[in-house]
């Protein structure tokens, strides 16, 4: 299963993006206006800020950056009203699958029945989302307003011509704000980030380098009950760069980590992530900070967008020489003076810590040991010696082994969902692709609960969103 598009969840604050850009496309969020933090009656329910008392009367603003529950059900509920509401909700694309090329997508879960649950979800509770909805929504955004078709394949490739066969161009669903308002609703959320005083995104701030986002802290649903669990949460925090030109768009998703019983811990675990990942793949695509000059900024993009030589017809050695000249190096694979095939194929884009794989003999190939690799690079292997390819698990191989029935059984595992996971922003960068299409690339990084447990819509209200 691909919990990126298999899996709900309860977003939390994350969610908010629908609400503050209808409110800013409506005219209604005005940054500097004041209001009572703390909490709000809704009907029979008190709602309340995820540190229950508040921040006493601060700004519309200051509540966005200190990710304010109150705020947004004054905003979303009492301002912008449950019709326009539910109506930026399904605009979003939430409650509806995104038509993404990967089996298994569910809708999500958009239960709104009563006042409270329109109150609860202005920040993201009692309803559910997937991953790719989430990135898809604040794509949306990046993209100046146009909600996209996410897709996972750009073209198909006839591996012996490399001819495309098939090419998919980027595709718009709807306009879902204009592109002023995604333009605002950016600078608001860059705010998140840039405000190191109290940005709840600040940890998601990267030198040199316009980050917009939001954090997301959300109660984890008992599969059991159906209601929440007690001090288990769900960490979360989308963000894309650079808001003045977005190339890159990271979701990251981390599904009842060990927090020690503190919700507040959630900024150790999203913000920081997202930050290494979106640092090494900024870097990985070529994307320069304000800080580098033009020399700097050219010898970077010639160092992540090296070409791939042709080395068919060339000897293993000469192979091996020709591929060190750009600082790259080849695997070759069976037996033969010289190389019959190659992968990539010539003129292909990549970086220089990409292997290129040979073959030195017709037919069958034996198989290295891709214990490290991302499951992208494993595949792209399997597929080029020939092997069928099993898999379990999801993240990067952690092992190998013959399978039953022939081919080979993959085992893998997702990095530790820790600030300083620094396999996880490796393998972010290396999965990103050079070159990027009018549609902000999404790139969507999920963490496994320590349960296994899929979320369900919660049945009541209350508990943190951040």
């Amino acid at each position: 299963m691909d919990r990126a598009v298999a899996a709900q969840f309860e977003p939390g604050s994350t969610f908010k993006l629908v609400t503050l850009a209808g409110t800013v496309k409506e005219g209604l969020f005005r940054p500097n206006d004041t209001y009572q933090s703390g909490s709000i009656a809704v009907y029979d329910r008190l709602l309340h800020d995820h540190n229950d008392v508040g921040w006493g009367r601060i700004s519309f603003l200051d509540g966005l950056k200190r990710s304010s529950n109150v705020a947004f059900v004054k905003l979303g509920y009492e301002m912008l009203g449950q019709d326009k509401l539910k109506q930026y909700i399904m605009n979003f694309g939430f409650g509806a699958k995104t038509g993404i090329d990967l089996p298994g997508e569910v809708p999500g879960l958009v239960p709104l029945r009563n006042p409270v649950e329109y109150a609860t979800s202005t920040y993201g509770q009692g309803l559910t989302a997937t991953a790719i909805q989430e990135a898809a929504a604040y794509g949306a955004v990046a993209n100046g307003g146009k909600l996209m078709w996410p897709h996972v394949i750009k073209d198909i490739v006839d591996a012996k011509t490399g001819q495309v066969v098939q090419s998919f161009e980027p595709k718009v669903v709807r306009q879902v704000v204009d592109p002023g308002t995604a333009k605002q609703v950016s600078e608001y959320l860059e705010q998140v980030v840039s405000d190191q005083d109290i940005g709840t995104g600040k940890k998601a701030y990267i030198d040199g380098y316009r980050i917009a986002g939001k954090t997301g802290t959300a109660n984890f649903v008992d599969p059991k009950t159906g209601g929440y669990a007690d001090k288990r949460w769900n960490i979360s925090f989308v963000g894309y760069a650079p808001v003045d030109d977005p190339q890159l768009l990271v979701t990251i998703i981390v599904e009842d980590p060990d927090l020690g019983g503190d919700y507040h811990r959630g900024s150790e675990v999203g913000p920081p992530l997202f930050r290494d990942i979106m640092a090494q793949s900024l870097k990985y695509l070529g994307i320069p900070s304000s800080k580098q000059s033009p020399k700097q900024t050219a010898a970077t993009l010639k160092e992540v967008t090296l070409s791939v030589p042709d080395l068919v017809g060339m000897t293993p050695d000469a192979a091996k020489t020709a591929a060190g000249k750009y600082g790259l190096k080849i695997e070759a694979l069976g037996k033969g003076d010289k190389v019959l095939r190659q992968f990539p194929l010539p003129g292909t884009q990549i970086s220089g810590s990409y292997r290129i794989a040979v073959a030195l003999q017709d037919g069958a190939l034996p198989l290295p040991d891709l214990t490290g690799r991302s499951l992208r690079e494993a595949m792209e292997m399997c597929a080029f010696v020939g092997t069928a390819c099993q898999v379990s698990g999801e993240g990067y191989v952690v092992g190998q082994s013959a399978a039953d029935g022939g081919g080979v059984a993959l085992q893998l595992r997702a990095p530790d969902a820790s600030p300083s996971s620094s396999e996880a922003s490796e393998g972010a960068a290396a999965d990103a692709q050079a070159g990027t299409p009018p549609a902000a690339q999404n790139a969507v990084q999920t963490s496994p609960s320590k349960s296994g447990a899929k979320t369900n819509a919660a049945k009541k209200t209350g508990g943190p969103s951040r």
